[in-house]
C-alpha cells in the first residue's frame, strides 16, 4: 500500500510540475492554441498582457510565446500545425552560449534568429521540418557565436524583413 501511495504522490507531483511549466509567473498559460482561425486563416497572436513577449523589428511587431523553462524549451513549437505571421516563440537563456536547435516533431519550416543583448548574432533561414528521420539523424542548428535569446518565426520572415547579423531587436517581456 505504501508503494502505491508513493507512486501516486510522484505522479501528482510530476503532473503539477508539468502544469507549472505551462504557465508564466502570472499563472497565465503560455501554451499556444495550435488551431487555424476562421476559414483556415492563421489567427492573429494574443498580445503582451497574455503571457507573450513583444518583439519589434523595424516597424514589424511580433507576439511570441515564451520558452523559459527546460520543459517549454524542449517542446518549443513541436506538434503545432502553424504559427501566425506575427507569432512564434522566444527562448530565454540565463547564460549566453551556442544553443543548438533541432526540428523534432515540427510540421512547418521556420526561420531561427539567435540574439545577444538585443542584437542579431546568427540566422538560419527556411529551416525545413524533418521528413521521417530518426531523432539521432535530425540536423542540429548551432550558431557560431553565443546567444542569450533565440527566436523562431515563420519561414521567409528574415528575408521579407531583410533581417541581417547586427540587426537590433526590441524585446519586451510581460510584466509579472
Amino acid at each position: 500500500l505504501r508503494a502505491v501511495v508513493f507512486v501516486w504522490g510522484i505522479l501528482l507531483l510530476g503532473g503539477a510540475a508539468f502544469l507549472a511549466s505551462r504557465t508564466g509567473p502570472d499563472g497565465k498559460s503560455l501554451a499556444w492554441p495550435g488551431s487555424l482561425g476562421e476559414e483556415g486563416r492563421t489567427p492573429v497572436s494574443p498580445r503582451l498582457g497574455q503571457g507573450r513577449a513583444k518583439v519589434t523589428v523595424g516597424s514589424e511587431v511580433f507576439w511570441l510565446d515564451i520558452a523559459a523553462t527546460p520543459a517549454s524549451q524542449a517542446k518549443g513549437l513541436s506538434g503545432r500545425n502553424n504559427i501566425p505571421i506575427d507569432g512564434g516563440m522566444i527562448f530565454l537563456f540565463d547564460i549566453p552560449a551556442r544553443h543548438a536547435f533541432w526540428m523534432k516533431d515540427m510540421k512547418f519550416p521556420i526561420d531561427i534568429i539567435w540574439v545577444k543583448g538585443g542584437n542579431t548574432v546568427f540566422i538560419e533561414k527556411n529551416v525545413p521540418p524533418p521528413e521521417g528521420a530518426a531523432d539521432s539523424a535530425l540536423a542540429r542548428y548551432i550558431p557560431s557565436v553565443p546567444a542569450d535569446r533565440v527566436i523562431e518565426v515563420q519561414a521567409g520572415t528574415v528575408g521579407r524583413l531583410g533581417i541581417q547579423i547586427g540587426a537590433r531587436l526590441k524585446i519586451e517581456m510581460p510584466s509579472s
